[in-house]
Order: C-alpha cells, then sequence, then structure tokens
C-alpha cells in the first residue's frame, strides 16, 4: 500500500503538492496531517469533498510499503512518524529544502530541486508525462505556488515557478480564488501573540545584522506561527527573526530570514527541525521555554555568515579635486572620468567635502561655473571605514539620500563605495546565486 505524507501545521504549498503528488502515484492514498494553517483550514471548509483524502486513523499503518514525501523530505515530521518508526518502507521525496547531511538515500528516492516552491517540481513532473488536470486542481496548484513564493516576490523564486504559473494559468486557474483565500488575517488569539512578540522581543545586532528573538507561553492553542512570526519580520523590519513559543507540551521554534548571510535551516537541524536559509522551524516536546531561549541565543552567532565590507566593494585609488578647483573644472573631470561626483581633498590630504554632479549642474546653470568647489561642496561628508559592512552602507545611503561614502582610515581617503557599487553587487551576488544554487538531482 501506498501513501503520501506532508509536513504538519500543512500550508498550501504541503497541500497543493500532497495533491499533486497524487496525480503521479494514483494509486497512492493522501493522509491530512492534523494539524492545518487557518487558510488552509478555511479552503478545506469547501473544498474537501473535492479530494479523496485519509485522515492517520484511516490508514492501515501495517500494510504500508511505499511512502511518497512533499515539502518535507523526513518522515519525522509528519503524522507518520510513530506509526513507521520501526517499519521498513521504500520512501520517495519531492521537496524543495535543503535534504539533512546525514540522510541516508541509499535506498529511496529523493527528488530535492532548488524552487521556491515545492509543487512547482511535481508540476514540472506532470507537464513532462501530459497529465490532465482540472480547474480547481489548477487553483490548488497556483495556491502553493503563490503563497511560497510571496506572489513570486520572495528572492527564492525561480523562473521554474513562473513557468508553472503559467502552465497553470493555461489550465483554468482562477486567480480571485487565489487571493481569497491567499490573504491572511489574524485571530484574535494570533493578534495576542503578534502584539507579545513585538513588545518582549529581544534585539541582538551580530555583525551589522540586527535579530530580534521573541518568546511567548500561552495555554491556548495558537495557529500559524510561521504566518506570525514572517509579520513581526516585515513589522520590526529586521534582519532575521526568530519566535519560540510554549503551547501544548510543546516548544515551536521558527524562524525567518531577510538575508542571504542567516543559514537558517541548517542551525534548526540542532532542534531535530528544517527548512532553508530564509525560513525554518522546529518544535521541541515537553521543552523549557527558557532553556530553548538560551539555546537559541547561544546558536545564533553560528549561523550568520561573513559580512561583505567596504573593503570588498570599494573603487581605489580615489580621484579627487582640492578645494580651489572650479566648478566647471570638477564638471570635466567628472565627465572625464565618468563619476558622478568627486571628493575634495585640502593640502593636508585630508577630505574637506564632497561635490556632486547635482550640485555642479546646479551652479553651473545658474552662471557659477567659475566659483570654487569649497563654496557648494557637501562639507560634512558621511564617511565609512574598511570594516563597515554592506547592509550598513546601503542603509547610510538610504537614510542620507547620498550616492558615494569615501572610506577612511587614520583620517585619510583610501577608497570609495558608490550606489553603482552596491547595485553591481546586489546583481552580482543575485545572479551568483542563480548559477550555484544547488540542485540535487534524482537519486536511486
Amino acid at each position: 500500500m501506498e501513501i503520501i505524507l506532508t509536513h504538519e501545521n500543512m500550508d498550501f504549498d504541503a497541500l497543493a503538492s500532497l495533491v499533486a503528488a497524487s496525480k503521479l502515484h494514483p494509486h497512492a492514498k493522501m493522509v491530512l496531517p492534523s494539524l492545518q494553517s487557518d487558510q488552509v483550514k478555511q479552503y478545506l471548509a469547501i473544498y474537501r469533498d473535492s479530494f479523496s483524502f485519509r485522515s492517520a486513523s484511516q490508514v492501515a499503518w501495517e500494510e504500508i510499503t511505499h511512502v511518497i514525501l512533499t515539502d518535507v523530505n523526513t518522515i519525522t515530521r509528519t503524522v507518520g512518524a510513530s506509526k513507521l518508526k520501526e517499519k521498513k518502507v521504500s520512501i520517495t521525496v519531492y521537496d524543495h529544502h535543503p535534504l539533512p547531511q546525514d540522510t541516508n538515500s541509499s535506498e529511496d528516492t529523493y527528488i530535492i530541486q532548488d524552487t521556491g516552491a515545492a509543487v512547482t517540481i511535481i508540476i514540472e513532473e506532470m507537464m513532462n508525462q501530459k497529465v490532465d488536470i482540472s480547474s480547481y486542481e489548477s487553483t490548488l496548484f497556483a495556491l502553493g505556488l503563490y503563497t511560497d513564493t510571496g506572489s513570486f516576490t520572495y528572492p527564492g523564486t525561480t523562473i521554474r515557478d513562473l513557468k508553472a504559473a503559467a502552465f497553470l494559468m493555461e489550465h483554468g486557474m482562477q486567480l480571485d480564488v487565489v487571493q481569497q483565500f491567499s490573504d491572511e488575517t489574524l485571530s484574535k488569539s494570533q493578534q495576542q501573540a503578534f502584539q507579545h512578540f513585538l513588545n518582549e522581543s529581544e534585539h541582538v545586532e551580530i555583525d551589522g545584522l540586527e535579530i530580534v528573538i521573541a518568546s511567548f507561553a500561552t495555554t491556548e492553542f495558537v495557529n500559524s506561527l510561521n504566518s506570525i512570526t514572517s509579520r513581526v519580520l516585515e513589522t520590526t523590519g529586521a534582519d532575521v527573526v526568530v519566535t519560540i513559543t510554549d503551547m501544548k507540551n510543546k516548544v515551536f521554534v521558527i524562524g525567518r530570514s531577510a538575508t542571504d548571510r542567516f543559514q537558517l535551516g541548517k542551525r534548526m537541524e540542532h532542534f531535530n527541525g528544517g527548512g532553508h536559509s530564509k525560513a525554518a522551524s522546529a518544535s521541541i516536546k515537553n521543552g523549557d521555554i527558557e532553556e530553548v531561549k538560551q539555546q537559541v541565543s547561544d546558536v545564533i552567532p553560528h549561523m550568520v555568515l561573513s559580512a561583505v565590507q567596504a573593503v570588498d566593494l570599494m573603487s581605489s585609488p580615489v580621484k579627487t579635486i582640492d578645494p580651489a578647483t572650479t566648478m566647471e573644472e570638477a564638471k570635466q573631470n567628472m565627465l572625464y572620468y565618468g563619476h558622478n561626483g568627486l571628493p575634495v581633498v585640502n593640502e593636508n590630504g585630508q577630505l574637506a567635502g564632497i561635490i556632486s554632479r547635482r550640485d555642479i549642474d546646479k551652479a553651473t546653470q545658474h552662471g557659477y561655473g567659475h566659483a570654487p568647489v569649497k563654496a557648494y561642496m557637501t562639507s560634512q561628508p558621511v564617511t565609512i571605514t574598511t570594516s563597515t559592512t554592506f547592509e550598513e552602507i546601503q542603509q547610510l545611503m538610504i537614510e542620507h539620500n547620498i550616492g558615494r561614502l569615501p572610506v577612511m582610515e587614520d583620517n585619510k581617503i583610501i577608497g570609495i563605495v558608490s550606489r553603482t557599487d552596491v547595485i553591481e553587487h546586489m546583481h552580482e551576488s543575485s545572479q551568483s546565486k542563480k548559477e550555484t544554487s544547488t540542485i540535487r538531482p534524482q537519486m536511486e
């Protein structure tokens, strides 16, 4: 007997990939986890009878020979964890989360690929096999795709996700239904948890990253802790948020990250959890919330990757001018070297100011091209050091609305970081991630 399982606290990607896998494995029975997100519950309240689901109590676990996992790569995070603990079964996995390093994959099939949503992997296989799907199936698959990629805005989104969406559109995907069920409002208990996380949060700065750790103990069941954690991340503007919730004899650890420098999924394995670099979770049965909070604080510094610093981005040597240079001469210098601003350095080699192309254009338009740059330059420029991080550089440019930051050492200018340097790094980093992303092939 074959069954299809997905993770507990089932979200739309888990549900969509569960149903999609049944299209590739028509003889397998779909087993619903007992815990589901509020949006999934609302969806199933209407559509449940459209699919042939079984509950865990309806499964003859002793007869299982093959397990298909979707949006999860280990049985321990499914409703079958205790049922299949001592039973030898073959496993097929469709997932987009990295495989734990200690996984024994010699006898099982793992289709682990780098996509924004797990359902994308299965949609591609349906496309290859020319599997026919209905309009309501297309819409469910789209719910998984849209919610797990943030409507294709999350950094982990790939061109494969977009192609999958186009396929679903061709097969009757209903965007109004996608919007109806993907829009999320917080219940009273969720709002209370959200406010508690905001009010009782601890802010930690590590190597230029702002990290928020928030804990909450409750006797009530609060659903969608992952969504609440995402909202805390959005509201605080932090780089990383980790929430720790003591609830119903379990401690739930949920992490969300807005930066590539934080490796959530890998370190969440410390708590026997999983996920990927920007979203991960774990649950500790009968855990002590204070002990777990301390463990999170201890492990967080080891999750941070080294920062890109000003020394890695800056241009050097720096073209400079002296304060007596006329505005017209400065303009010609900028045109010749292709710069939009120049540092102004006095006779002692010290930084006196910054003159921008914008300042020069204003002066020359009013007939002051003969005036010295010292009359129009910014005399107290914002400066940085070689160790200023990329994140701090971005924030300084946004906060002060400036396009270049002199890099100083011993009161001397040794380099400069411009908007162009920041933009180039952002796009090079994005392209590098696409080219070096690990796509794990099928292993048999």
